[in-house]
């Protein structure tokens, strides 16, 4: 039985699989195999594109032909093929930077079911998800060390039975995009043990692909049905409150406000997404009762607008928001939640101090730069 699988999803001639796939061999890592699945694409061809990598005895290329074009299917393939101890993930634009996979598999000699590496994006640097509280390496929570922000699974490696096991999710083939979001918030709160890896070696998202999904631009229905569907997954509904809190707000921060907002800074209406994202926070809060109450005050005025419907009312909430006192933010709408991880004034301190610790790992070096 070999460790480690990286399932590496192939679907267009276009994107650089042979510098995924050598990135996944540079580290020379024992029992570490790059998986390629030709996804609806002649395998021959692929191997022209790999040229000499394809004999490495580390590299298997697997056939996948469907009608499906969603990178879900061919992720699934992997897990369902896979005889590894551990599965990662990695897209076929993307690299593991130098070392990445070897200090990542260095952890697995505690056995654990998740181990979390960097990950770091084109253009914009190291992606600070999750933020573990200060210097916490193992044993990781779910809510308390904020977990759920990370969602995909890129840069991890989790342990194939907790992939395998009849009550994960998987990949969702019926979505083109967030198929990866029940699966990913599935491992953070099933995994019994999460080591967390602060050297800087990761994961490396590029931006050169032109025909990446996540690039399209979407419909209202496409972009929120997702989010509205794991709440409906058996196995996150039977999670205790907190934990389906923590979800809930991770959903709502980063998949509907962050959304809405960046559509106002480029200058488009949200008028068309307000019906979908206000049934995508109505079914939210009623997953999570008291969720909206990890939100500073703005924010869930924020909230309350969208629910209503309120463009102008969102608007009127965001440039609250930009000019209110640093003060004024400490407080969520619930002051008891103050203290909670998700809130204003902790993810703020966890964040500083998390950068401080990284930089320091990374000494000198330049945190964004691909290898």
């Amino acid at each position: 039985m070999s460790t480690i699988d990286i399932v590496i999803p192939v679907h267009s001639l276009s994107r650089p699989i042979a510098r995924a796939v050598r990135s996944v061999l540079a580290d020379r890592v024992d029992g570490a195999s790059a998986v390629v699945v030709c996804h609806n694409i002649d395998a021959g061809e692929i191997r022209t594109r790999l040229g000499t990598v394809a004999e490495d005895p580390a590299v298997r290329i697997l056939v996948l032909n469907d009608d499906t074009n969603s990178p879900a299917a061919p992720r699934n393939l992997g897990i369902t093929r896979s005889s590894a101890r551990y599965l990662g993930f990695l897209d076929s634009d993307d690299e593991l930077q130098p070392g990445a996979l070897a200090v990542l598999a260095a952890e697995l000699s505690a056995k654990p079911d998740l181990v979390v590496g960097q990950m770091y994006v084109e253009g914009s640097g190291r992606a600070l998800a999750p933020v573990p509280r200060l210097a916490r390496f193992d044993r990781l929570d779910p809510v308390r060390d904020l977990l759920n922000y990370r969602t995909t699974l890129q840069g991890t490696l989790v342990r194939t039975a907790v992939l395998q096991n009849a009550d994960c999710p998987k990949f969702d083939e019926s979505f083109r995009v967030g198929e990866d979001i029940g699966i990913g918030l599935y491992v953070w709160n099933h995994a019994s043990h999460i080591r967390y890896v602060s050297a800087p070696s990761g994961y490396y998202l590029h931006g050169d692909a032109t025909d990446r999904v996540t690039q399209e631009q979407h419909s209202p229905g496409v972009l929120f049905s997702p989010v509205r569907s794991v709440v409906r997954l058996p196995a996150l509904e039977a999670l205790k409150r907190r934990k389906r809190q923590a979800i809930a707000v991770k959903l709502m921060r980063r998949h509907v406000l962050d959304f809405l907002i960046a559509q106002l800074r480029a200058g488009r209406s949200i008028s068309e997404f307000l019906p979908e994202a206000a049934a995508t926070l109505n079914e939210l809060l009623q997953f999570a009762p008291g969720s909206r109450g990890f939100f500073q005050r703005r924010e869930a005025q924020a909230i309350d607008a969208i629910r209503a419907e309120d463009a102008a009312g969102f608007e009127r909430a965001m440039r609250a928001i930009d000019a209110a006192s640093f003060r004024s933010k400490l407080i969520p709408a619930n002051p008891l939640r103050t203290f909670a991880a998700e809130a204003f004034l902790m993810r703020g301190r966890r964040s500083r101090a998390l950068t401080e610790l990284l930089d320091e790992e990374a000494g000198d070096s330049s945190a964004g730069s691909a290898a």
